[in-house]
């Protein structure tokens, strides 16, 4: 995986690369091999080869999954990992400004960043509202822009969320 910054201080690549918009190669744990990329506002996740989960940047609004509000900056991709400590598996993931969803290998929806917490909450994953049955994790896929989420799989013809709230039509 390669990425590049029109800033010489981008907090994806941290102080230390070269130039603006020159391409650095962003080393994976273990080497793992990267199958879709989401890119917030300054953070970004990668889902690997296996499912496997990666975000780093800066945790701004929680938007590295921490269950901080203001985590500290993460330069190299790290695992996400579920509130018990297990590894979170995806099969999609997208992200938007300071937040971002997946659905879990389960056909579970997750979301997390500034969206999906409140003043007084560290925003942290939790599942999307009021979904009434898990995707299909085979074909399913979900979008994120704005304050705006979708979610969709083989056996739903659309799913619409805007500040968290979802309605299914099946």
């Amino acid at each position: 995986m390669v990425c590049w910054a029109s800033s010489d201080k981008d907090p994806l690549l941290g102080d230390a690369h070269p130039a603006p918009n020159v391409p650095v190669t962003v080393p994976m744990q273990g080497g793992a091999r990267v199958v879709e990329l989401a890119v917030g506002f300054d953070f970004a996740c990668a889902r690997a080869a296996g499912n496997g989960l990666y975000c780093w940047g800066t945790d701004s609004d929680g938007s590295l999954a921490s269950g901080q509000a203001e985590g500290p900056a993460v330069r190299t991709p790290r695992r996400i990992v579920r509130a018990d400590g297990s590894p979170l598996s995806v099969v999609s993931v997208s992200a938007v400004e300071n937040h971002a969803c997946a659905v879990a290998d389960d056909g579970e929806v997750l979301c997390w960043g500034a969206v999906y917490g409140t003043e007084s909450v560290p925003p942290r994953m939790r599942p999307a509202p009021t979904l009434t049955r898990r995707l299909d994790p085979k074909t399913a896929r979900v979008h994120v822009s704005g304050t705006f989420a979708c979610a969709t799989d083989a056996r739903t013809r659309l799913r619409l969320g805007i500040l968290a709230r979802f309605r299914i039509e099946t």
